[in-house]
């Protein structure tokens, strides 16, 4: 197999085609467009038999991968560079999508099969966000200069779709976390990362479910939606002092959102 990953990009400088005056030291558009691949682990395409305990033979336990396909995410980003009052100001601001197809995934089956799992390559995941960036640049004199910076993103990720059977019923694709208490889903038209715990036996009039000795009781599959690991705004504030050959540099930087399970906290 060979893969082919085009990208393009284009820029214009539009302060050097129209006079902005002496304060405008850039003032920059771009756009790109590209693609770029991530090739599926070997021995899938022909898995191998392996040695056991007293010189046994294991059969393989997934079924060949013969239709595999390169995962791709396609990426568009447009964005604005600007410079001000001779460079001493800059700012940043950027616009991207990017969608990742043809994922490879470990999908489940009935031990009747003869196999226990099958590879395949499905989904279309989206992100979209901005990053914004300013800074500026202060020279006192005498070799002694500050900078500061600013900047904040924002991610929106999106499980567009995922890989389906033979019938066009989507598949179930979950990674279990503390013995199957808890279950990060990746289903379609959720997000990267949507977490779901086992909820509590309840009662008809829908109140907890408690045992003989007064303690409740989780259920055995009804699992309720948490939140998402993932922040989706990021912001950072840089400052960078310096004296000749020495230096300072200091950093704040938050998230806003996303959800935290304490393991250690939950009994």
């Amino acid at each position: 197999y060979s893969f082919f990953y085009p990208s393009v990009g284009a820029s214009l400088l539009l302060n050097r085609f129209v006079d902005m005056g002496r304060n405008i030291d850039l003032f920059k558009f771009r756009g790109s467009y590209s693609i770029v691949g991530n090739d599926v682990p070997v021995y899938k395409t022909n898995p191998r038999y392996t040695y056991g305990d007293q010189g046994a033979i294991n059969p393989p336990k997934s079924v060949p991968f013969r239709t595999l396909k390169p995962e791709k995410t396609h990426s568009f980003e447009v964005g604005f560079d600007g410079e001000f009052f001779q460079h001493r100001l800059h700012v940043n601001a950027t616009y991207y999508k990017t969608n990742t197809k043809n994922q490879y995934f470990e999908v489940t089956l009935p031990w009747e099969s003869g196999y226990k799992s099958q590879f395949v390559n499905a989904g279309n995941v989206q992100n979209q966000g901005f990053e914004l960036t300013a800074g500026w640049f202060q020279d006192f004199g005498n070799e002694f200069t500050w900078s500061t910076d600013l900047n904040l993103s924002y991610n929106d990720n999106k499980i567009v779709k995922t890989f389906k059977d033979e019938q066009g019923k989507s598949s179930k694709l979950e990674q279990k976390i503390a013995g199957g208490n808890i279950v990060v889903r990746y289903d379609e038209g959720g997000s990267y990362g949507d977490m779901y715990a086992l909820d509590f036996r309840r009662n008809d009039d829908g109140s907890i479910y408690l045992s003989s000795n007064g303690a409740p009781q989780l259920s055995n599959n009804s699992y309720v939606y948490l939140g998402n690991m993932n922040s989706k705004f990021q912001l950072g504030w840089g400052n960078t002092i310096s004296w000749k050959d020495l230096s300072l540099y200091c950093l704040v930087s938050g998230r806003i959102g996303g959800k935290v399970i304490s393991l250690t906290e939950a009994y």
